[in-house]
Formats: structure tokens, C-alpha cells, sequence
């Protein structure tokens, strides 16, 4: 009985050794952000900007900041064009990224603001930021989202095996200049064999072309031999979302399975509330790049189909041969 619970002792002093002694650095945000609701709000019950402009107006948009703590915090701000990740998200956090082609007017050039901002121990303060519409009446909806992030102390540094985590704010900014209907228009772009987070993928790259947010969106994609009837690999995503002229690399997992030379067909299909939308493409995996990648690919299984072909005829003509020395054999002993 002392021995058991000896053990038991041991163990819970074993348990808090190993927690006590797990670095977690849980950031906490001190400080906060709300918008200053204006007049020209198009829905006062949100708290995001959702204005209704007029061409060539200008108008100073307010933010107030809280810091809570004792100390000053300083933040650094950045207003963003809204881009399509690869997950089918809108996000609002991008800054370097490559605009899509269909984009006409950039958000961003059309925004005046401090990007760093120091807010005082226990106080409160106002951020604004400059807005200066386009000459010309445009259609749709320019979207992008103001994203404040607590500046990191360039002394303070993370200890080896501690776990950092970054919170940061963001506040959306929607600008519409009338009540124009305007409809999504989707097309496929390039088809390629690529890899995400080192596993063998073939990516679609779907466009919104339209300056109008795509909702609920839902895609099949198929992969075949070029002129194939049945499917090698399949992929069905539904609730995908995207940003006024932007797009996105739809993934076609291969199920960690290597890439194959060869020619290819992909099939997609699109659909929305508002329309359906279907394409078909060619294209080809190259010797080179198969290798290259099939090199890197993590958890691939390997495809033995060929050395087992292999090794059958092997077995074939070894039985073979030795049927061919006991026949030769036996007529020699005769």
C-alpha cells in the first residue's frame, strides 16, 4: 500500500514538473477598437463601416482605442484590401499579396492614416482615417478591413519552446455609391500540380471578376486521365466565400499519393443563389516536376503497381526457365 502510493506521489509531482516547465506565452490584448458609427451608415445596427458614398467625397472615419492597462501600447494599423485565402475565407489581415487583374480600384489608394499609434496608459483615443472617393460612380462594393495589431517590444524576445500567440483587431469598411444590382462572374484560371504544407495537390485557381461579394459558394472538382471517363481524384467544398475581385487555388488533394507523368482533365463545377458555372481544362504533370515534388511529399504512399508487374514477369520467366533445364534435363537422361 506505502509503495502504491508512493508511486501515485510521484506521479502528480512528475505531472506538475511537466507543466510548470512548459513555456506558453498567452498574449493578451490590452487594448480595444470600435468604430464611430456615422450618419451616411447604410446599416446602423452593424459595427463595421457600411457606408453609401458619393463620387469625389471625402470623409474622416473614427476609431476610438481603449487601453485598459498601465502601461502605453503602441499599435501599428494597416487598411487592407479584402482578398480570398486559399481556404475560401475572406480575409482582411493581408497586406503584400498579389492583386487580382480584374481589380480596378484599390481600397488602399484611397485611404490617408498614421499607421502607428501610441495609446496612453488607462486612456482613451480617437483614430481617424482619411477617405477620398473615386471621381467616377461606381457599381457594386469596394471592400477592405482596418487591422490593428499591438506592436511587438523589439527587447522581448519568445524563450525557446514557448508558444507566442498574436491577437490583432480588425474592423471591416464596406463603400457602395448607389443600389445597382450587380451579379458574380466566376472563371477558371490556371490548372497546375503543386503542393500545400509539403502534400501533392493540383490547384484550380477560381476568379470573382465582379465587384460584388460571393456567398455561400460550393464547388466539385474532378481529376481524370486526358481522355479518362472515371475519376482519379475528387474534391467538394461548400460555404465558401469570396472578395469582390479576387480569386483563390482550389486544392484537389491526391490523398497522398505521388504524382504521375502524364496528361490530365479537370472538372469543375460552381454554384451559387445567384448562378452555376462549369469548366474544363488540360494539363499536364511533367516528368521533372513529379519527381521534385513526389521528393518533398510527406506521408506519400507509394504506388508498387509497377514493380509488381515488374517482378511478375521476373517469376514468369524464372518458372519458365526452369521448366525449359527439367524438360532439357530429362530428355538428356533419355
Amino acid at each position: 500500500m506505502k509503495k502504491r502510493i508512493k508511486f501515485i506521489g510521484t506521479l502528480i509531482v512528475l505531472f506538475f514538473f511537466l507543466i510548470f516547465n512548459t513555456g506558453v506565452s498567452a498574449s493578451e490584448l490590452n487594448f480595444g477598437v470600435s468604430a464611430v458609427i456615422p450618419e451616411n451608415q447604410i446599416d446602423k445596427n452593424q459595427t463595421y463601416f457600411d457606408l453609401r458614398m458619393e463620387p469625389n467625397e471625402e470623409q474622416t472615419l473614427e476609431v476610438n482605442l481603449r487601453n485598459d492597462t498601465k502601461e502605453d501600447v503602441v499599435i501599428h494599423v494597416d487598411v487592407n484590401t479584402a482578398m480570398t485565402n486559399n481556404n475560401g475565407v475572406i480575409d482582411y489581415s493581408q497586406t503584400d499579396f498579389e492583386r487580382d487583374d480584374s481589380l480596378e480600384i484599390d481600397i488602399e489608394d484611397l485611404v490617408e492614416y498614421d499607421q502607428e499609434v501610441t495609446i496612453e496608459a488607462e486612456s482613451t483615443k480617437t483614430f481617424e482615417i482619411h477617405l477620398n472617393m473615386p471621381d467616377e460612380e461606381i457599381d457594386g462594393i469596394l471592400l477592405g478591413g482596418i487591422y490593428f495589431q499591438e506592436k511587438e517590444n523589439e527587447d522581448s524576445s519568445t524563450d525557446e519552446g514557448q508558444i507566442s500567440n498574436k491577437f490583432a483587431y480588425v474592423i471591416g469598411l464596406k463603400l457602395s455609391m448607389n443600389d445597382t444590382e450587380v451579379h458574380p462572374e466566376l472563371t477558371l484560371n490556371a490548372v497546375q500540380p503543386t503542393q500545400v504544407n509539403y502534400r501533392n495537390v493540383v490547384t484550380a485557381n477560381i476568379q470573382n471578376t465582379k465587384p460584388v461579394i460571393v456567398s455561400s459558394l460550393k464547388v466539385n472538382a474532378s481529376i481524370f486521365k486526358e481522355n479518362g471517363q472515371d475519376p482519379l481524384y475528387t474534391s467538394e467544398k461548400d460555404d465558401l466565400r469570396m472578395a469582390p475581385h479576387s480569386n483563390f487555388d482550389y486544392a484537389i488533394p491526391l490523398d497522398n499519393q505521388e504524382f504521375k507523368p502524364g496528361k490530365y482533365r479537370v472538372e469543375v463545377q460552381a454554384k451559387t443563389d445567384e448562378g452555376e458555372w462549369e469548366w474544363t481544362e488540360y494539363f499536364t504533370i511533367e516528368k521533372d516536376e513529379a519527381k521534385e515534388y513526389n521528393e518533398q511529399a510527406v506521408d506519400l504512399k507509394q504506388d508498387y503497381t509497377t514493380w509488381y508487374i515488374v517482378g511478375g514477369i521476373i517469376a514468369l520467366i524464372i518458372l519458365l526457365a526452369v521448366f525449359y533445364w527439367l524438360g532439357t534435363r530429362k530428355r538428356t537422361k533419355e
